[in-house]
């Protein structure tokens, strides 16, 4: 079911959207009235969420637009006037029902769904098709006594279905209904999510739900006896669910409620009660009624909703000691759940009238310790002997077992791991959380010592943990010297973004992503302070929203490229606006690149990666030096294939990551084939790409493999690829003296055998064959 929310509070669309798509419903947002009536037209929407108080905006008369300009389906108003004149105004408008803020999401969700069951006529909750249920309170279908598992397009699918039995859907209203404005599959997606909703409710029993109609599209099949439907209530654990869900969720937007809560100690401390003030101090209680009701505090929804009262333009003059009772009030009421709350105290009204979106917000700010070593060894001598000989600058944590180790990282990251595995042999197999921990933070670097140097002590510790390994010969002097190597470079590869952006929420999206890939982020909501930041913090790239107050991105791009210094500086831009004329201008003063919102991930981060290479490598040379000159780096690599598999996921395509390894065979003189290895390397990899697409990714994770990622590309398809691939390089003879190379592939994919790139990387490692020999 697609609904459309229309809602001017960024926290309550969030929040909403959350909740809502956590109950299998496709939600598209608007905070723009005027944009609405294009919205409804350009495709159907089972329900409007609709705001009464969007900003410059009549709800009951955007109600009453959309009911005249022919749109059919269910509209729930959300209002904050309990008076039954207003109400009664709403459902003349056109709306089919209203809820009252601020309100619990489990009552949204009952509200919704007696919406949506009225076109239909069902008078019960649970939908049925012969012994086959879906609950939509509970998200959960079953046939009989047996559970069906769905992905959340095919629970749609057949919601949709068992809510229309009789109607038949071809692939376009299909795409239309399921998928969003964001998403643009096919119609094979429509069929390949067909076949396997029919092949899950097979599997449980229930055959020949869905029929094909010739040349029409699908169609409910009518079941050959249908039962009466029993009403069956939701659990009662229903609404503590969903308080629990708006609880957590609280802290994702903390530094939006405090600075909303700074207006209304600004209001109650200030001594003159300014209009603009007065207005702005009743706007951020009305949208924290709304939110502070949405996470379940209804008290402190009551006091905000008592200061938006008394400061209605229309009311006599606040009292102001009742008014700063109330506000210190809500304080106490967030406490409760915000341990940051800051303090009610008159010395906020030195804070000035508007949010602090004017702060910067960096971690490089806060001070740093030493860097922080964890070591991993049960033997106290060379554990004593590591701590003696290390330096200042290196803080020494020890731990005696992976166990240890792994509660000390839920405590606190450090900046490098260094395992003893000598001494840790007999607890090898539990290195598996330790590799997963790893896996999300791929920033901090894992060295092995092992108790030897064999491969096959190293292939084992490899289908656990992604590391480097250390020779097992070295001095503790030499090892402590690799550690500090190591973070040094790590310190110097870490590129530094500047974002500047108005919206909060972007630059919290960005603050919790992009430093688990190495790039250290700083954030900044006033662009009429970048001047000055740009200076203090000469970062590697900037990262500009194109529509802001005071001045806008465009401008700013412009003032920076006419300064010498910044003119060689990475400028990617965001922007929700796709126009023409508007990806021009960004092009014409200097921008580099621009990313339209929403964006993904992988997608912000190959792009940052690209315009980063591009500037240290100004005519292309590659980064990787005399290692595999024609491949992509590592990071680099790892962001595009992280992208595509991605982009595979998202459409419903299928996605294969193939493993190329070889072997060198003796010479006919007997020499070793070292001296060769470098031009034989080259022309391998040369005559691999000249046979691939030039979309697909190649590039070399692990010494004596070669990784090539496959998007759209299915299993079958990847085995006659890679058998065509590798088939004239083993009867071509690499290299002089007759030294020849044996070549073999192992593939994974996805999701069957892992949803990430990490998860596929290892499970490719865990197949290779024990007894491969590392080539050289």
């Amino acid at each position: 079911m697609k609904i459309l929310l229309i809602e001017d509070d960024e926290i309550l669309v969030a929040q909403l959207t959350n909740y809502l798509v956590s109950q299998n419903y496709i939600v598209e947002s608007v905070s723009n009235g005027q944009l609405v009536s294009d919205y409804v037209q350009a495709t159907n929407y089972d329900l409007v969420l609709l705001d009464l108080r969007l900003p410059g905006e009549d709800g009951i008369s955007l109600c009453r637009q959309l009911r005249q300009g022919g749109y059919g389906g269910a509209i729930l108003l959300q209002t904050v006037e309990a008076d039954s004149d207003y109400k009664v105004a709403g459902l003349d408008a056109g709306a089919d029902d209203y809820i009252v803020k601020p309100f619990s999401l489990e009552e949204l969700s009952a509200r919704i769904r007696a919406l949506l069951r009225r076109p239909q006529g069902i008078t019960d909750p649970i939908l049925q098709w012969g012994k086959l249920q879906l609950d939509p309170s509970l998200c959960q279908v079953s046939y009989g006594d047996r559970p069906i598992t769905l992905s959340p397009k095919e629970y749609n699918l057949l919601e949709l279905f068992m809510r229309n039995p009789q109607r038949v859907f071809n692939n376009a209203m299909l795409l239309e209904r399921i998928w969003g404005f964001d998403e643009t599959p096919g119609e094979e997606t429509v069929r390949t999510h067909i076949k396997r909703l029919r092949q899950k409710l097979k599997q449980a029993g229930a055959d020949a739900v869905i029929e094909n109609i010739y040349g029409m599209g699908y169609r409910l099949k009518a079941p050959k006896a249908q039962p009466q439907n029993a009403a069956i209530a939701p659990p009662p654990n229903a609404a503590q669910a969903a308080r629990q869900f708006a609880t957590k969720a609280i802290s994702q937007f903390q530094d939006i409620i405090f600075a909303r809560l700074a207006i209304l100690d600004q209001a109650a401390t200030a001594p003159i009660l300014s209009d603009e003030l007065r207005l702005q101090a009743q706007q951020a209680a009305h949208k924290l009624a709304g939110a502070l009701g949405m996470f379940g505090l209804s008290d402190g929804s009551t006091y905000s909703r008592q200061v938006e009262t008394s400061l209605h333009p229309t009311a006599d003059q606040p009292d102001r000691q009742q008014m700063g009772t109330l506000v210190a009030q809500i304080h106490q009421v967030l406490e409760q759940v915000l341990p940051d709350t800051p303090t009610f105290d008159r010395d906020l009204a030195g804070l000035g009238p508007a949010p602090p979106e004017g702060q910067v917000s960096t971690s490089g700010d806060r001070p740093r310790p030493a860097s922080q070593l964890l070591v991993v060894s049960t033997n106290r001598v060379w554990i004593g002997e590591v701590e003696r000989l290390a330096s200042a600058s290196l803080e020494i944590v020890f731990r005696e077992s992976i166990a240890q180790a792994q509660a000390q990282l839920s405590a606190c990251s450090p900046k490098a791991i260094l395992l003893d595995t000598a001494t840790l042999e007999p607890q090898i197999a539990t290195l598996v959380p330790l590799g997963q921990w790893v896996e999300n933070h791929p920033n901090i670097p894992v060295l092995v010592i092992t108790r030897s140097d064999s491969f096959e002590e190293r292939l084992q510790i490899s289908r656990y943990l992604t590391c480097t390994f250390l020779p097992c010969t070295l001095e503790i002097e030499q090892v402590l010297a690799i550690v500090q190597d190591t973070l040094q470079r790590r310190h110097l590869s870490t590129a530094h973004l500047l974002a500047v952006d108005d919206d909060p929420i972007v630059l919290q999206r960005l603050e919790q992503q992009l430093p688990r890939w190495g790039i250290h982020v700083t954030t900044l909501e006033d662009p009429r302070r970048l001047w000055k930041t740009l200076l203090d913090l000469s970062p590697d790239v900037l990262l500009l929203d194109v529509d802001m107050p005071h001045l806008d991105g465009i401008q700013l791009c412009h003032i920076i490229r006419s300064d010498s210094r910044w003119m060689e500086l990475p400028i990617l831009f965001l922007t929700a606006c796709q126009e023409t004329n508007t990806i021009q201008r960004i092009f014409a003063v200097g921008g580099d690149d621009y990313l339209p919102k929403p964006f993904t991930e992988p997608e912000l981060v190959t792009r940052i990666f690209n315009r980063l290479e591009r500037r240290q490598n100004p005519r292309g040379a590659s980064s990787l030096g005399d290692r595999l000159p024609s491949l992509l780096a590592e990071h680099a690599a790892l962001a595009a294939l992280e992208r595509d598999l991605v982009l595979a996921q998202q459409y419903q395509q299928p996605y294969c990551l193939g493993m190329i390894t070889w072997g060198l065979t003796a010479s006919v003189d007997g020499s070793a084939p070292s001296a060769h290895r470098h031009p034989v390397l080259h022309e391998v990899v040369h005559s691999i790409k000249a046979n691939l697409r030039r979309a697909d990714i190649v590039t070399q994770f692990h010494p004596g493999t070669i990784t090539v990622g496959l998007y759209g590309v299915g299993e079958q398809a990847a085995h006659r690829r890679f058998q065509h691939l590798l088939q004239p390089l083993s009867q071509n003879s690499w290299g002089q003296n007759g030294a020849a190379i044996e070549f073999w592939y192992h593939l994974v994919t996805a999701p069957e055998d892992g949803t990430t790139v990490l998860t596929l990387r290892q499970t490719l490692m865990e197949r290779l064959p024990v007894g491969f020999k590392e080539p050289w």
